[in-house]
């Protein structure tokens, strides 16, 4: 299901909160303008490629959340609501970097796993004296 259809789900096909939205320079507007929902969308879907290192997943309900957070700041700042718009898109990075944190390309991750082994006393200080106590003609101590 795309990013559009999930926040449609969440506010309602024919929202006014997405009505002014998406028509902030058309008061007379009665539907949602899919043009510019379908760019909020791409905009915030684009984010986690470079946000949080990781595709948008539609399957995964954290990207889903976060992708609506996405749209509506996108949609804030397009409208010229920079006040609301800078608060929003810092919950949109916040949730980019926790998302990031969990499951990016950054994450490092072992490539094999080693199994440490007590040393024995004698095996702790083998090759570690000298073989020969001259070198040079120097006596090692």
């Amino acid at each position: 299901m795309p990013l559009t259809t999930h926040i449609k789900d969440r506010f309602g096909s024919t929202s006014p909160f997405l009505v002014n939205l998406t028509n902030h320079d058309d008061d007379d507007a009665s539907v949602i303008n899919e043009v510019r929902l379908s760019k909020s969308a791409e905009s915030a879907e684009g984010q986690f490629e470079t946000m949080a290192q990781v595709a948008y997943d539609d399957a995964n309900a954290a990207h889903i959340d976060a992708g609506v957070l996405g749209m509506i700041a996108y949609l804030r700042m397009w409208s010229s609501s920079q006040g609301k718009a800078e608060s929003e898109f810092s919950s949109f990075h916040d949730a980019l970097g926790q998302i990031g944190s969990i499951s990016s390309r950054k994450r490092i991750t072992p490539i094999q796993s080693i199994r440490l082994q007590q040393d024995t006393d004698e095996d702790l200080f083998l090759g570690l004296s000298p073989q020969n106590p001259e070198i040079g003609g120097e006596r090692v101590r």
